[in-house]
């Protein structure tokens, strides 16, 4: 009995020492099976940080590309409204009968000394083209607009792209329209336009550029360093229906918005035909 309870002793002793390495094992799978789940877990981590950056990108790019495109169509709508008002005029003045043949001559001719000597039409230039004679007198049509752009930089603008000063402060006779950034000339005469863009900062330090635009024509150009403001001031003569904006010059260039950026003009001279002669 002695001798068998000595052999169990041992027996239960040789099975612990057996069992020890086989726990410490056991362990150290286990830890590492942790690493490595927590090493997987961290890849995944860095996978959807980098497809995340890529969906923002595409994204920015997205709404640039839709922001470039609704200006190309607004720019295209106005030219269109242009076009129509332009299209409506012509059809108005076909439907007007001509009556200045049915006055007698001494009649139209009392009417030009009657103009001649009122003070509130008083005559500043008179231009003679073959028969007829172009009288440039105090306006009777008012023209007159100063604008603004709402109170944000604009960004990425396109090339020859109309600069939308959409904040009219003062805008007289409603020629300017602030939804393509275009004025109309209302009547024939001698207009005046001033415009002042500040160019925004740049981390390369790049110019700003942009031109009065007149039918489609550059007639002066604006430079402008960064956070600097350039300014021009145009006199043209405009026939009924001509246009006039500020352009940008270079694809994705920027400007500073609210008041550091304006634009306005007005009607200096109306122009007026007379078959008849007139001194001046």
């Amino acid at each position: 009995m002695r001798l068998a309870n000595f052999l169990t002793c041992h027996i239960v002793v040789l099975v612990c020492f057996c069992l020890k390495p086989v726990q410490a094992n056991n362990e150290a799978t286990s830890q590492t099976n942790e690493a490595d789940k927590f090493e997987v877990l961290l890849q995944r981590i860095e996978l959807l940080e980098r497809r995340n950056d890529e969906t923002e990108k595409k994204m920015e790019q997205m709404q640039h590309d839709f922001t470039l495109e609704k200006r190309s169509l607004t720019d295209r709508i106005a030219e269109l409204e242009k076009l129509e008002n332009l299209r409506n005029g012509d059809i108005a003045h076909t439907n007007v009968p001509d009556r200045r043949h049915d006055v007698p001559q001494d009649e139209e001719k009392f009417k030009d000394e009657s103009i001649d000597q009122d003070p509130g039409l008083k005559q500043t230039r008179i231009n003679k083209s073959g028969s007829a004679r172009v009288r440039r007198a105090s306006v009777e049509s008012e023209a007159a607009f100063f604008a603004t752009i709402t109170p944000h930089d604009i960004q990425h603008l396109g090339e020859n792209q109309n600069i939308v000063f959409d904040n009219a402060v003062t805008n007289i006779g409603n020629a300017y329209h602030t939804n393509h950034g275009i004025f109309t000339a209302p009547v024939d005469g001698t207009y005046v336009f001033c415009a002042t863009v500040a160019g925004r900062h740049y981390t390369d330090g790049k110019d700003y550029y942009a031109h009065f635009d007149v039918n489609g024509k550059s007639v002066a150009n604006f430079i402008a360093y960064p956070n600097e403001q350039s300014t021009q001031m145009i006199i043209v003569n405009l026939q009924s229906g001509d246009d006039v904006s500020v352009k940008n010059n270079r694809a994705d260039d920027h400007i500073l918005g609210a008041t550091w950026t304006s634009f306005s003009g007005f009607l200096l001279y109306q122009n007026f035909v007379s078959s008849t002669n007139v001194l001046g």
